[in-house]
């Protein structure tokens, strides 16, 4: 008996949620041939957000974003949001 994930387009946040478990990830890069070997979290989002037709820019430290449709967009803007604020305390 094979375990099947799905991910349906209109729940955009699910696998957010998760806090992106990269084994989800995983079969969700299989879905767009994308190989997860050796990559980080974020940037096998990147290359799944070029497969979807997104910009690959996730968490690149954007305040805005005009990609409403991308399943990434709320976790990205909270992502740069943080690395805005982190950085070297002085």
């Amino acid at each position: 008996m094979a375990l099947v994930l799905v991910f349906p387009e209109a729940d955009h946040s699910s696998l957010c949620r998760k806090k992106m478990d990269k084994k989800i990830l995983a079969e969700l890069a299989k879905r767009y041939f994308i190989s997860d070997a050796g990559l980080s979290v974020s940037n096998l989002i990147r290359k799944i957000q070029t497969a979807q037709g997104n910009s690959d820019c996730f968490a690149m430290g954007r305040s805005t974003c005009e990609q409403t449709s991308c399943r990434w967009r709320s976790d990205c803007l909270a992502e740069s949001g943080k690395a805005a604020h982190t950085g070297p305390t002085i």
